[in-house]
């Protein structure tokens, strides 16, 4: 799809910068595809939107939607943090999902707020300070104190000395989910 300009330099109007007799930047102009390279797109995706002759509706799409069976790929990895460390929780385990209601207060948390799109566009631009605010943390901050609360355990969101982290949440963390890694932490400390 790739092509290239043969004109010498100069042959073109320059329109960076450039704006309109009505204000507008002539640049947005250029925003708008080829009708030569939209067709070429459209090409590559025809195939992912074919409908195989079926009349396709809003009240039944949940039929068109792939389901993967747990021995299907893409396989989930283990991070290498401790047994009981998984990062697919839909099919069967061994271990108790210990943070079952705390992992669901906090999806529903991110798609509420579309903070998934935001850690997106901070990664994107490469951004060098936090992606979400004090404020944006703080439901997620309630929600571990609910947690740990409930099990009569007092949350303790103190940074040790010459640490950035909140060694003590995370300990606990370790702790409720039995990881063997726990041990770690009086070190970090």
């Amino acid at each position: 799809m790739a092509c290239a300009c043969h004109h010498p330099a100069g042959s073109h109007q320059q329109i960076a910068g450039v704006k309109t007799s009505t204000g507008q930047y002539l640049s947005r102009t250029t925003a708008e595809y080829p009708t030569e390279l939209a067709l070429q797109f459209a090409q590559i995706i025809i195939p992912l939107l074919s409908d195989h002759g079926r009349e396709l509706q809003l009240s039944n799409f949940g039929e068109y939607l792939p389901i993967k069976g747990v021995q299907d790929p893409s396989f989930s990895r283990q991070d290498g943090a401790g047994f009981p460390s998984q990062s697919d929780w839909s099919g069967q385990h061994a271990f108790e999902d210990s943070f079952q209601a705390l992992r669901r207060n906090f999806f529903r948390e991110i798609m509420a707020k579309r903070l998934d799109l935001q850690i997106m566009c901070a990664f994107r631009d490469r951004q060098t300070e936090p992606p979400f605010s004090p404020g944006q943390l703080q439901p997620f901050k309630d929600f571990v104190d609910e947690f740990w609360m409930s099990q009569g355990i007092q949350p303790d969101w103190s940074i040790p000395p010459d640490q950035q982290l909140c060694l003590h949440i995370l300990q606990r963390l370790c702790q409720c989910m039995q990881d063997p890694d726990s041990a770690l932490f009086p070190y970090l400390k």
